[in-house]
């Protein structure tokens, strides 16, 4: 079901695909499959604006949550990065995307790597901090030279 309501997703059909993922939320405990449904209906509510709702459920799917024992759990984590810096907490968002990023380049998962990098310069560069941008921007250069 899971993978149904992310192919939805794809195709733009976010109605079907929330009614599917809120059902695989409905679980009492918290298993794999309903962290990873929280995690995407949180990115869901960020694409549409509701950048808090959003923030809540990436919360939820990540709270005592043991290191990266779901699909998809870093990309949450730099999702709810995201969503942090969106509502202003850099502090809380640097630090989510960080976190992803050591996971991403430990895996070996440079695209991963480099997109959550891009975010972070981006957040740089939108705070006006031009030297960390700059940093940042030397970091991807150097992962896209290998």
């Amino acid at each position: 079901r899971l993978l149904e309501a992310k192919a939805l997703l794809l195709i733009g059909q976010t109605a079907p695909a929330t009614a599917i993922l809120s059902t695989l939320t409905d679980k009492k405990d918290q298993d794999q499959l309903s962290r990873a449904a929280y995690a995407m209906l949180g990115v869901v509510n960020i694409h549409s604006g509701r950048s808090r709702t959003g923030l809540d459920l990436l919360l939820q799917a990540l709270e005592n949550s043991a290191d990266y024992t779901w699909e998809g759990q870093a990309e949450a984590e730099a999702d709810l990065g995201l969503a942090y810096l969106v509502v202003g907490d850099g502090e809380k968002g640097l630090m989510w995307l960080r976190r992803a990023q050591m996971f991403f380049e430990a895996t070996g998962d440079f695209d991963s790597l480099v997109r959550s990098l891009k975010n972070e310069r981006d957040y740089y560069d939108e705070i006006g901090e031009n030297g960390l941008a700059s940093q940042v921007q030397l970091r991807i250069d150097e992962l896209r030279a290998y």
